[in-house]
């Protein structure tokens, strides 16, 4: 499958998905993925263009109904971009993300005073990262509050799913009171390691907690033998040039037509 061998950030999320349970179907110029531990994905449930018209948004689009008929998302990643009226005449938006990689050791920064850097592992440590999440998502008025709530606490079981398996770590900074300030995830597969979810609590930005426990991850990943780290961002976004300026560089531009459900608040 081409769109898998040449973007690193879609083909990592893909293994990721398959690796939690997520099923992956083969059809013409296509796949489905569907994630039943967590259906409320857009996507963990989404259709994966990999040959074919990707001009031909109609076609796309009844692939998608076809396989989802009861979503009220679309979700279609493309290999490369299309044309962009082809989807936006149609009330789909077509959305651009980069994949970086790094093949050497990212730039060691150091750890801002005042903070510990350690790995997630008690539950009061994993508690702490969803209440995080949830918080976040409180603050963001453009979705369905409950369906969200939902869709998190999927999201974190597959986290400690994850974990469990020994794929995922969790890295976090917490300050002198015990507070997680900032964390990431990381997961190992094989020779590559895809990084997940960074984020810093808005009083403690600008710190160089973000810099610093990336550092710190991604010499973890190298030294179980690692040899390539994956982010993913929006080109040009602050994150995108805080990854540059590690040693990240990049790889490939990701692409997908993507088309939220409708909320009234």
């Amino acid at each position: 499958m081409t769109r898998e061998r040449s973007h690193p950030g879609a083909s990592t999320s893909l293994e990721l998905l398959l690796l939690d349970g997520s099923i992956q179907i083969q059809q013409s110029g296509c796949f489905i993925v569907t994630s039943p531990q967590n259906p409320l994905y857009h996507w963990g449930n989404s259709v994966q263009v990999t040959d074919g018209d990707i001009d031909d948004a109609a076609h796309w689009i009844d692939v998608f109904t076809g396989a989802f008929p009861h979503a009220r998302w679309l979700s279609i990643g493309l290999p490369r971009q299309p044309q962009i009226d082809a989807y936006q005449s149609r009330g789909i938006r077509v959305d651009m993300e980069e994949s970086l990689t790094c093949r050497n050791s990212l730039e060691s920064r150091p750890a801002p005073p005042g903070y510990t850097i350690r790995s997630l592992s008690s539950a009061s440590d994993w508690d702490q990262m969803l209440t995080a999440s949830l918080r976040e998502a409180k603050e963001d008025p453009s979705g369905d509050p409950t369906l969200h709530h939902y869709f998190l606490q999927l999201e974190f079981a597959s986290r400690v799913r994850l974990h469990r398996a020994g794929i995922l770590t969790w890295w976090g900074a917490f300050d002198a009171s015990g507070t997680l300030c900032a964390d990431l995830g990381i997961a190992l597969m094989g020779a590559q390691a895809r990084f997940q979810a960074v984020r810093t609590h808005p009083r403690h930005r600008r710190r160089g907690l973000a810099g610093h426990l990336l550092g710190v991850a991604g010499s973890w990943a190298q030294a179980h033998g690692v040899t390539e780290l994956v982010i993913v961002a929006d080109p040009g976004s602050p994150a995108s040039r805080l990854y540059r300026s590690l040693g990240f560089a990049h790889a490939a531009d990701e692409c997908a037509a993507y088309r939220p459900p409708s909320f009234t608040q």
